[in-house]
């Protein structure tokens, strides 16, 4: 895996791309070196995974990992209520639980307490009077680590590189604590 699980452990961690910058196919790949040790729930807000692009790219954790739809309701019910330990939490796009402004500090607080892993994914956003920034992050939430994906290379090559910089709780600046490469393939995957 090329991003250190001392980031990963029993933390709160976002991660932030652009809008179809590889957010999505990031926490799938997570996932799927995390479920062999892990009870792992894969939370998709939306309902707009294709389960054949994970079945065929992230075979392990297709096979091992849970995926959840719905809503925040039964999302809070089914970890409240789940007899498995819980060690890991994907809440795949967080953006969109900014409706309710307790949903994100009361699963902040519940992964605090519960002592699981959670990491939400968020898009970048330009403010035209500011710099960039994380939709979750801009809303002052107490994560551990913020990590953020962007482009090293454009989409002409066989595979798009892509910088995987670490942030300690919210990205400012370039003052990253470790960056990696990471590679995806043309059709979105991570590739190792």
């Amino acid at each position: 895996m090329n991003i250190s699980t001392k980031y990963l452990t029993n933390k709160r961690v976002i991660v932030t791309s652009a809008p179809g910058s590889g957010s999505t196919s990031y926490s799938l790949y997570l996932s799927d070196n995390l479920v062999n040790d892990n009870f792992l729930i894969y939370y998709d807000l939306s309902g707009s995974i294709d389960r054949e692009f994970v079945k065929k790219h992230y075979n392990n954790f297709y096979n091992k990992g849970i995926f959840v739809t719905g809503n925040l309701k039964n999302l809070f019910k089914l970890i409240v209520e789940v007899e498995e330990v819980l060690d890991v939490l994907i809440v795949d796009s967080a953006d969109i639980m900014m409706v309710d402004k307790n949903a994100i500090n009361n699963l902040l607080q519940l992964s605090k307490v519960r002592k699981f892993t959670l990491l939400c994914t968020s898009q970048i956003r330009q403010d035209p009077t500011k710099n960039i920034y994380s939709t979750i992050e801009r809303l002052d939430y107490n994560f551990d680590y913020s990590i953020w994906i962007r482009n090293v290379t454009e989409k002409e090559g066989l595979l798009v590189s892509k910088y995987i910089d670490v942030f300690d709780e919210k990205r400012i600046g370039n003052k990253y604590i470790e960056r990696f490469i990471c590679y995806f393939s043309k059709t979105g995957a991570v590739i190792e």
